[in-house]
């Protein structure tokens, strides 16, 4: 929100000095321009470690012909295939365990029956 209000005194001090202060559209370009430039900003924010990491990345390749590229995403799709190995293996001595009780509930309801 601080970029929009600083934006929007920034657009207002050059409409004032393109005397364009008084058209009835002013309110509506400040505020267009205020709140694009703030989504702009938090877009560039959010990205900018990968573009860091990508230009240092090709410099150091570049310069001194050592790849880089760490396997991270490889790693880490190891690690979450495992995770759900494991889920699903509970999942599965879940259900086995809830159909034990079941069979168990059955029986001792038929047993109270007699």
């Amino acid at each position: 929100m601080a970029i929009v209000v600083i934006v929007g005194f920034t657009m207002s001090y050059l409409m004032n000095r393109a005397d364009l202060h008084d058209k009835w559209y002013s309110t509506g370009v400040l505020f267009v321009l205020g709140y694009g430039y703030d989504k702009f900003l938090k877009m560039i924010t959010t990205n900018l470690p990968n573009w860091i990491d990508t230009a240092v990345n090709l410099f150091i390749e570049n310069r001194y012909g050592v790849k880089t590229e760490r396997h991270f995403e490889e790693e880490e799709e190891k690690k979450m295939k495992l995770f759900n190995r494991e889920l699903n293996h509970k999942n599965k001595l879940l259900l086995q365990l809830q159909n034990l009780l079941l069979r168990k509930q059955v029986i001792l309801i038929k047993m109270s029956e007699f």
